[in-house]
C-alpha cells in the first residue's frame, strides 16, 4: 500500500441535468445527460501530523455546511465529531469504502484536510452528492461506479456527468455502464431554459416509488432508449419540443403522476419536461412564443431562477 505524498491536491467535478430516461435508466434505458460548467471542487491538504483528519464543507456562497473531525487510527477510523451526524457517518462510510478499494492508505503520521466548495446551490439538486463521490474518488484513484454502489446508490449517469466534457449517452449494461460523450448543437439552444421549482426533490422517494411499479410495460425501456436518440439528432425546435412531450406523456402514464405542465403551468405556450426525480428541482421549458415571452411568464408564476442551456452546459 503506498501513502499519499505531502502536499496539496485539488479536484473538480461537473454537476448533472438528466434530459431523458429519468429512473428508467436504473434499469437500461438509454438516457442523455447534460454536463454543467457548475460543480464542486475538493481541495486536500496532507501535512506531518497524527492521523488527524478534518472535512469542511463550503456553499456556493462560501459559508460552512458540514464540518466533520475523524481519527486515523492502526486502519480505522473513528468519527470524532460531526456538525451533521448523518453526513459525518456517511462520510465515514464513503472514506472506508475507498481505503478498501483503492491502492493507496491514509497514515496516522500525517494529518489529512479536505475542502469541498459548491458552485451552485445546494438545494438545486445539480450533485452535490456525485461531485462529492467524484472528486473522492480521484483522490484514492478509485472506480467512482464502486464507491456510489457500496454508499448512496443510484444509476451512476450523475457520476458520468462530473467528468464530461459533452453531453452524452449513459446507459446501464451488464457489464457495467456505457457513456458517449455526444455532439449537441442544434441552432436552438438559445430557446431552452431550466426553470428552478423552488423545491428539492427527494430523489430516494422518488425511485422508491419507480421500483414499486414494476414489472415495466413491455417495449417502455425501448421507446425511452429511441427517443434519448432521437433527441440528440433533432433538426428543429418543433421536433426536439415534440420528442420531450412524447417523453413525459409515457412517464406520466406509467409513474400514475401528472405531467409537470398540466399541475403547474398548462396555460404555458410551449414546453415544460421534468428533469430526475419527478415533482421538484428543475425543468426544462421551450416556447416558440420567444424568450421574453418564457421568462416573463415563469417570473410572473414565482419561478425566477431561470437558467440558460448555453450558459449552464458544457458544449
Amino acid at each position: 500500500m503506498n501513502g499519499f505524498p505531502i502536499g496539496t491536491q485539488t479536484f473538480h467535478s461537473a454537476g448533472k441535468f438528466l434530459l431523458s430516461g429519468e429512473y428508467l435508466i436504473l434499469d437500461g434505458a438509454l438516457g442523455v445527460g447534460l454536463p454543467c460548467v457548475l460543480g464542486q471542487s475538493l481541495t486536500v491538504e496532507i501535512q506531518t501530523g497524527s492521523g488527524q483528519i478534518s472535512w469542511e464543507s463550503r456553499t456556493k456562497d462560501g459559508d460552512t455546511w458540514h464540518t466533520v473531525h475523524l481519527q486515523y487510527i492502526g486502519s480505522k477510523l473513528d468519527l470524532k465529531h460531526s456538525t451533521n451526524a448523518d453526513f459525518g457517518q456517511r462520510l465515514k462510510q464513503v472514506l472506508e469504502v475507498c481505503l478498501l478499494a483503492s491502492t493507496f492508505t491514509l497514515e496516522s503520521t500525517k494529518d489529512y484536510s479536505f475542502k469541498t466548495q459548491l458552485e451552485f446551490d445546494a438545494n438545486w439538486g445539480l450533485g452535490s452528492s456525485s461531485t462529492f463521490i467524484a472528486n473522492i474518488s480521484q483522490f484514492f484513484q478509485v472506480d467512482p461506479y464502486r464507491i456510489l454502489e457500496q454508499s448512496f446508490g443510484g444509476s451512476g449517469y450523475d457520476l458520468a456527468a462530473a467528468t464530461a466534457k459533452t453531453p452524452f449517452f449513459f446507459q446501464r449494461i451488464e457489464a457495467g455502464v456505457f457513456v458517449e460523450e455526444i455532439s449537441f448543437e442544434p441552432n436552438f439552444l438559445d430557446e431552452l431554459f431550466f426553470i428552478y421549482l423552488n423545491q428539492k426533490q427527494n430523489s430516494r422517494a422518488g425511485i422508491k416509488h419507480y421500483q414499486s411499479l414494476k414489472p415495466l410495460p413491455v417495449g417502455l425501456l425501448q421507446s425511452i432508449s429511441d427517443i434519448s436518440k432521437a433527441i440528440v439528432q433533432s433538426r428543429n425546435q418543433i421536433e426536439f419540443c415534440d420528442l420531450l412531450d412524447q417523453h413525459e406523456s409515457l412517464m406520466a402514464d406509467f409513474l400514475g403522476f401528472p405531467k409537470v405542465k398540466d399541475r403547474y403551468f398548462s396555460d404555458f405556450q410551449g414546453t415544460v419536461k421534468s428533469l430526475g426525480a419527478w415533482g421538484g428541482d428543475f425543468v426544462l421549458a421551450s416556447s416558440s412564443a420567444g424568450v421574453e415571452y418564457l421568462k416573463s411568464y415563469f417570473e410572473t408564476k414565482g419561478y425566477p431562477i431561470i437558467l440558460p442551456y448555453k450558459t449552464i452546459i458544457k458544449t
